[in-house]
């Protein structure tokens, strides 16, 4: 789980976050990413006032799979539009990205070259 931090500017300012790309490679052909879920913190997690802390703006189960090897020499990117509960408020904003992995074995790696959030603000 990566916690994203958002410049304090920029809440409160009609900022719509609207993409997200993920680079990553895995060492074969079974070792790579089985979900990928994108949080805004509406509240504080575990309050008896807010049972619910987040909105979701992307929860995506499906599996993705970039070996390393001569087709794949730089990696893989992944890409989302991202349209259902995405702008920041003055309230709400903290975004969290967890990444679920899968391996083929105990030798089995996958490398995050990085997670890049597009921001659109009017």
């Amino acid at each position: 789980m990566l916690p994203i931090t958002i410049p304090g500017t920029l809440y409160g300012q009609n900022v719509t976050v609207t993409d997200l790309d993920l680079y990553f490679v895995g060492g074969t052909l079974t070792d790579g990413i089985s979900a990928v879920v994108l949080r805004r913190q509406t509240g504080v997690c575990g309050s008896t006032d807010t049972p619910v802390c987040y909105d979701t703006l992307l929860d995506d189960p499906a599996n993705y799979f970039c070996e390393d090897n001569s087709a794949h020499e730089t990696g893989c990117t992944r890409h989302w539009d991202l349209s259902t509960n995405n702008v920041l408020t003055s309230t709400s904003g903290i975004l969290s990205l967890t990444i679920e992995l899968t391996f083929s074995g105990a030798a089995g790696w996958v490398d995050i070259g990085g997670v890049r959030l597009t921001l659109k603000h009017e």
